[in-house]
């Protein structure tokens, strides 16, 4: 997905420029179009039973997107992990002990704040 800076009504926002990119996110994550953009390009303050919602200027906007992948790719990393733990768990017959064979997975920090990775 990518964004632009712009004005409405004098206030800075973000214009969505490659729409096709959000709507494959949407088709995968089976969410609606306008609420994952309303998600990213905004935010909503909710005070005394009042809410207020207001745009984002592009660079706060990149990065929501930025923590939403983020979260996106902590989910799938710890699932996987998981559905291996479970494939992996052997109970040892006629041990006096259980037993488990496990596996471990160091993950390097892969978002990591560059200009430029290499």
């Amino acid at each position: 997905m990518i964004v632009a800076a712009t004005l409405v009504d004098n206030i800075d926002a973000t214009e969505l420029r490659g729409w096709d990119s959000l709507q494959f996110a949407c088709r995968l994550l089976e969410v609606n179009e306008n609420e994952l953009l309303a998600a990213l390009t905004t935010r909503t303050i909710f005070t005394r039973g009042e809410s207020v919602s207001t745009t984002l200027a592009a660079t706060a906007s990149m990065d929501v997107r930025d923590a939403f992948v983020k979260g996106i790719y902590g989910r799938m990393f710890v699932g996987i992990i998981g559905r291996i733990n479970v494939a992996i768990y052997r109970p040892i017959a006629g041990a006096e002990r259980s037993g488990r064979t496990s596996i471990g997975v160091l993950d390097i920090f892969g978002f990591e704040d560059f200009n430029k990775n290499r």
